[in-house]
């Protein structure tokens, strides 16, 4: 089983996703393989076009600051 801890950011509290600690481990992992090659893009990564596909798809597994906008949140984890 992997091992998940959450850490307390700089202005803002730690908003897990619901069943990120129940999510299976070849999730997870294949959140991080997707989250991965969208940082290796670098500058051929297209934010308008690529962004809600790579938080589509990995978006659950992510752990979001409580300053977040709950609406924007809900709109890309729904």
């Amino acid at each position: 089983m992997a091992r998940r801890s959450l850490f307390q950011p700089v202005g803002g509290y730690p908003i897990s996703s619901p069943g990120l600690m129940e999510a299976p481990v070849l999730d997870l992992m294949c959140s991080h393989f997707v989250l991965t090659l969208a940082a290796r893009q670098g500058a051929a990564f297209n934010v308008r076009r690529d962004f809600s596909g790579v938080v589509g798809l990995a978006g659950r597994h992510l752990v979001w600051r409580g300053t977040q906008d709950e609406a924007t949140l809900f709109f890309f984890l729904g």
